[in-house]
């Protein structure tokens, strides 16, 4: 397989905080030492990409950036030093993009914890692009059978759900309540949880998201808009409440729900970005033992694991394609809390690998 190389590329960058993302014409970028150059044939597009753009995180990013983390494509040109890809290999480029791989948080499996670390899209140029350089040791291979289109999701969405699971250290038989269960990341993390044999609640807002989960059997669905959510909790859980909650919705209200939900001893897990502060009553939190515990991404190992799930027909992954254009209306769209599911704008339509 061979690549031609333009000397430019198209990349979706924010410039300007606050203002729509244009698409400009940059550089093709050249791989460095460790690392290769992936033509990219899609990329997902995620929440995260809306507070880049906004402005609106504790550590707004440098800008100008090209946005988005979870590109496919394949590798087209290599770096020195890079021994474990060839040319044409189809890659996953995840969020997780880099740490230092020295320090005691990396040797202890816990890179996204690196005082080093890197996020594609945000600390990087990410794959919202026609090319993309990434370190080789932070890419993972697509197996084959996986579409292109299904991959991308779990490079952020996919990994962060099942690493948040991971971290509430359940097993099976036991209840997760998933609050943002129809989001891009909730819809996923149904699915991990189903998957690992636990009982899940799926709480989100309005008839259309509430009837989007229904699909998934075994799960109760509630909404929080209409529904008692900690009474519907509580009967199904025999008044002792959930072993664990996930949060993946973006509001400090949801987080505050969330205390309320678990049993005693019970650990509530923090995925969704909030731009306000949260509200906690430390009486109730320390009588009860609760356990609050934050959630980001996940490492190369937990992406192959979250892969596989997909691969072993454990999960679906069925994002909804849109074409590279229209990446602001998908923006848009995330921010009014319009989406289902999950989003992929095609980058490269002609080298899609189905």
């Amino acid at each position: 397989m061979e690549f031609v190389i333009p000397p430019t590329m198209r990349a979706a960058q924010v410039l300007e905080q606050g203002k729509p993302v244009q698409i400009v014409e940059v550089p093709v970028p050249e791989p460095g030492n460790g690392e290769v150059l992936v033509k990219l044939t899609l990329s997902g597009v995620c929440y995260t990409d809306v507070h880049v753009r906004d402005g609106d995180l504790a550590f707004p990013a440098q800008l100008p950036i090209t946005i988005g983390h979870e590109g496919v494509g394949r590798v087209c040109k290599i770096g020195p030093g890079v021994k474990q890809f060839k040319i044409g290999d189809r890659v996953c480029c995840p969020c997780f993009a880099g740490s230092c791989g020295h320090c005691t948080d990396c040797l202890e499996g816990w890179g996204v914890a690196c005082t080093q670390l890197k996020l594609s899209g945000f600390m990087t140029p990410g794959t919202l692009a026609e090319y993309y350089v990434g370190d080789a040791n932070f890419l993972v291979l697509v197996p084959d059978g996986v579409k292109d289109e299904s991959a991308a999701p779990i490079c952020c969405a996919g990994v962060t759900a099942y690493k948040a699971l991971k971290q509430s250290g359940l097993r099976a038989g036991q209840t997760v309540v998933i609050l943002g269960a129809a989001g891009g990341l909730g819809n996923y993390a149904v699915q991990y949880a189903l998957a690992m044999g636990l009982k899940v609640v799926g709480i989100d807002k309005g008839a259309e998201k509430i009837e989007s989960l229904k699909k998934f059997e075994g799960i109760t669905a509630v909404d929080v808009e209409t529904d008692d959510c900690r009474g519907k909790v509580l009967s199904l859980t025999g008044g002792l409440g959930a072993h664990a909650a996930i949060v993946f919705a973006s509001t400090a209200k949801a987080t505050e729900n969330a205390l309320t939900l678990v049993r005693t001893r019970g650990t509530v897990i923090v995925v969704g970005l909030a731009p306000d502060p949260i509200k906690v009553d430390t009486v109730t939190l320390a009588l009860r033992m609760i356990t609050i515990r934050g959630s980001l991404v996940g490492t190369v190992t937990d992406l192959r694991e979250a892969m596989d799930f997909l691969a072993e027909g454990k999960i679906a992954s069925r994002p909804q394609i849109r074409k590279f254009e229209e990446v602001n209306s998908i923006l848009d769209e995330l921010a009014a809390g319009k989406a289902i599911g999950r989003t992929v704008a095609i980058i490269s339509p002609d080298e899609i690998s189905s």
